[in-house]
């Protein structure tokens, strides 16, 4: 009896071992279930910083490029005007006659007549022509508020970044998956 009784308290001693790893391995499962889990928020906010960064480099080169449109239809537009002026001058000087008064300023002496061969522009084609650089300029706009709320959401994503990232990260980040600019910064404020 005394040693079947033994055996069932060694039985007992070694459900309660068994029941103490489980605990402790359940413990251990949460914990890194917690781990993975700020890994992952950690992960999707460096996700959200470098796709912030190649947004912004993707919007500076649309706004430099949407810049250059801009002026080379004002370029465009000042040319046809600077045109139509000519050949409406050259129209006006096709009709003066020596001794009869300009219609313009009204002289009887016309030393310097304008001889543009040009064609002129017509009014319509400079209406199109300013429609066209309104459009441009809109375009343009719209780039530089994308732009601006992208540096926007990246001051906010950094100071985000350097609130969260532990210093574990920090001091492993040689991978190079955390911008430089990040590090440095967080560098900076735990010092």
């Amino acid at each position: 009896s005394l040693r079947k009784a033994n055996d069932e308290l060694q039985k007992l001693a070694a459900q309660d071992s068994v029941a103490e790893t489980i605990e402790t391995l359940q413990t251990q499962i949460v914990d890194k279930e917690t781990q993975r889990k700020n890994l992952l928020d950690q992960y999707k906010k460096i996700r959200n910083y470098i796709d912030l960064q190649k947004a912004i480099t993707q919007e500076e080169a649309l706004v430099a490029k949407h810049g250059e449109l801009v002026k080379q239809q004002e370029d465009k537009l000042r040319n046809m005007r600077r045109q139509q002026i000519l050949h409406l001058g050259a129209s006006l000087a096709a009709s003066l006659e020596d001794g009869a008064p300009c219609p313009v300023c009204g002289s009887i002496h016309h030393p310097n007549i304008n001889h543009h061969t040009g064609s002129g522009v017509a009014d319509s084609m400079i209406e199109a022509a300013e429609h066209d650089l309104s459009a441009l300029r809109k375009t343009h706009q719209d780039h530089i508020g994308l732009l601006s709320s992208n540096e926007g959401q990246m001051k906010l994503a950094n100071d985000t970044l350097l609130e969260t990232l532990p210093e574990q990260i920090i001091a492993e980040a040689h991978d190079g998956i955390i911008p430089n600019s990040v590090l440095a910064a967080y560098t900076k404020q735990i010092t």
